[in-house]
């Protein structure tokens, strides 16, 4: 865990010295009507959706599909894109390209070195959260008035 804040604090010193682009995901995986969040074992500690970063020749869309395995050991096997969030946040220009994915079960298996906890929650009853998950619910509402 130790390991983990001293790399989080090397990455946002590089992050202010060089301000990169990057390029991550987040995707809200629903389940009966429920969506599933997650705490991170390290950050701020905001309640969020599943995500993280996009690889090297890995499109936006694989991306998601991994991220939501390697954290919560669901299989997601059609992603659709609702929205695009852009931050500049933690001084990296950073893009982050926000989909929905359905899923038949909801029996997670967490990866413990990434997420600290895990809960599917109804879309009215979302817990504290930070400015990125803040712009996905608009996007949401935006996402159902256009159906």
């Amino acid at each position: 865990m130790l390991a983990y804040r001293a790399l989080a604090q090397l990455r946002r010193l590089y992050w202010f010295v060089f301000r990169p682009r990057t390029s991550g995901v987040k995707t809200v995986v629903e389940h009966n009507g429920r969506w599933l969040m997650i705490r991170h074992s390290y950050g701020r500690g905001h309640w969020t959706f599943p995500g993280g970063t996009v690889g090297r020749r890995e499109t936006p869309d694989a991306a998601a599909t991994r991220e939501v395995r390697e954290e919560v050991g669901l299989s997601v096997t059609t992603v659709i894109p609702i929205g695009v969030y852009r931050t500049d946040r933690e001084y990296k220009k950073d893009t982050v390209h926000i989909f929905r994915a359905l899923v038949d079960v909801d029996e997670l298996r967490i990866n413990p070195r990434e997420v600290a906890e895990a809960t599917w929650v109804l879309p009215d009853k979302v817990p504290p959260h930070g400015p990125v998950v803040a712009a996905i619910l608009d996007m949401l509402r935006e996402d159902t008035k256009r159906k």
